[in-house]
């Protein structure tokens, strides 16, 4: 019965373990939405910007020559800015899509251990306790 409790113990170890890397994982998530959103942000900056650029063709050479550098400088800053933006969200979604990787790996392991092992040594002992061997474990715990 100990080594039993002992088994147990570790499977609820490793559901706390789950748990915690599911917490990890959405926080990560909603840190990856938020930098999404102001990407999507600047990008739309940076379309805006172009279509003030597009519009200074129709002023006049004196007016164009005052605002199309700032504009452009300003067009460059926001697209280099886009640029490392868009790398960095993609080593944000990789590394989310490792630690769901992962998760998914500890809840298949987890799932062999408690329907495979553990469910399968209950039905052997319930058949034994049937046929008058001592009656071991519950079911109880296994369903919690």
């Amino acid at each position: 019965m100990d080594s039993m409790s002992q088994k147990y113990q570790q499977i609820n170890q490793a559901f706390e373990e789950l748990r915690l890397l599911t917490q990890d994982t959405e926080n990560d998530l909603r840190k990856l939405q938020h930098n999404q959103e102001y990407f999507i942000i600047q990008y739309q900056e940076s379309l805006r910007i172009q279509a003030q650029l597009s519009s200074l063709a129709a002023l006049p050479p004196s007016d164009r020559q005052l605002r199309e550098p700032a504009l452009l400088s300003k067009r460059a800053t926001v697209e280099a800015w886009l640029t490392r933006e868009a790398n960095t969200l993609q080593k944000y979604r990789l590394d989310l899509a490792e630690k769901h990787q992962k998760t998914l790996q500890l809840l298949r392991k987890q799932q062999t251990i408690i329907l495979d092992d553990e469910l399968i040594q209950w039905k052997r002992r319930q058949q034994l306790a049937g046929n008058g061997g001592p009656p071991e474990g519950g079911l109880d715990i296994l369903q919690s």
